[in-house]
């Protein structure tokens, strides 16, 4: 699927169809070093460089030539210094039509200084010709035995992890809507650094990232929240069920399995998935260090109006603080919470 025209991709500046680059995909906060220098590009996605950043190579004009009926070969120069890349890049990308029905995309690049290049092309396919009609119907299968989870930011983690058993798994061909809405979570960081699953009632909705990503999307105050919170007061992706449970903190209980299996205490830190291990920076291997907890310091005390930033100096104050004491006072603030249904929001 794409549009028909130049014309269309000018005035409808976006991924669809295009071919991407410098980088495809993220870099984290926009930075990386090579041969001890250190390049700062600009961060157009949760404080991350996407696809080459806000004017990359899908929003150039590729010079193509029709090699054949079935080829075409695009180029394009990016300078020196574009979007903060070094290097001039002489970029080629080759489509070909096959002879078994297939489309053969090949890119190559050149240049005269050291440089990351991550080219791709960024196409969706609609295989009924009508763009109304979703893709949930079609078969999939994916030659991968791993996957890269990403963190709140869509940021890949530097994990790579087996789809066995995981709703990802297309090694063999699967439709596509029994996979997409089913129920997947990442691990969550315990003592020691080991990952476990946490056990909750579902309180959001089936297509949950799709939907936080769209409002993120269209929402610049709500992505600055969420940027800085991890969290949304009026979050879309809530159900009216799941608000009552959410409200109650019914949708934690089953956290109480965590806590028998010897994964979680009752009072502790809260657990955290791999987008949030880092913020804790000099002070993760501490966090480490005790259980998570099914409630703790943090949840016990304004947990809805205090950022992220907050949370953590409150979770280390737990840590460094530890006592039968504290304990108790957190366990008795937790009941009068649930009482007065001041759960997350």
């Amino acid at each position: 699927m794409g549009f028909d025209s130049i014309q269309d991709y000018i005035k409808y500046p976006s991924d669809f169809g295009a071919s991407i680059g410098r980088y495809a995909n993220r870099i984290n906060q926009g930075r990386f070093s090579l041969d001890g220098i250190v390049y700062q590009l600009p961060r157009n996605n949760y404080g991350h460089c996407l696809h080459g950043g806000p004017q990359g190579f899908q929003y150039r004009i590729y010079r193509g030539i029709q090699v054949s009926d079935r080829e075409v070969k695009l180029t394009y120069l990016s300078k020196n210094g574009e979007e903060g890349f070094p290097g001039n890049l002489n970029c080629t990308v080759i489509m070909k039509l096959t002879d078994d029905n297939a489309i053969d995309m090949q890119y190559e690049a050149e240049t005269d200084k050291p440089t990351v290049v991550n080219m791709t092309n960024h196409s969706y396919f609609n295989l009924d010709g009508d763009p109304s009609k979703d893709n949930s119907d079609y078969l999939l299968t994916l030659n991968a035995d791993y996957y890269t989870p990403v963190d709140s930011t869509f940021m890949t983690t530097g994990e790579i992890v087996p789809v066995e058993g995981t709703p990802m798994d297309f090694r063999l061909p699967a439709v596509i809507g029994t996979r997409i809405n089913q129920d997947f979570e990442q691990l969550r960081y315990g003592k020691d650094g080991k990952k476990f699953r946490i056990y909750k009632f579902r309180s959001m909705c089936v297509d949950a990232d799709k939907k936080l990503k769209e409002y993120l999307a269209n929402n610049d105050e709500a992505r600055k929240e969420f940027e800085e919170n991890q969290k949304l007061k009026n979050d879309p992706r809530i159900t009216k069920i799941g608000d009552f449970l959410r409200k109650t903190s019914i949708d934690e209980l089953p956290q109480l399995i965590n806590v028998l299996k010897g994964e979680m205490s009752l009072i502790g830190p809260r657990p955290i998935v791999d987008g949030e291990i880092e913020k804790y920076g000099t002070n993760k291997d501490k966090f480490l260090s005790v259980k998570p907890g099914l409630t703790g310091y943090w949840a016990a005390n304004g947990r809805n109006n205090i950022t992220y930033s907050e949370r953590i100096k409150m979770e280390l104050y737990y840590v460094d603080n530890m006592s039968f004491g504290l304990d108790l006072n957190i366990f008795l603030k937790t009941i009068v919470s649930v009482i007065k249904k001041e759960g997350a929001n």
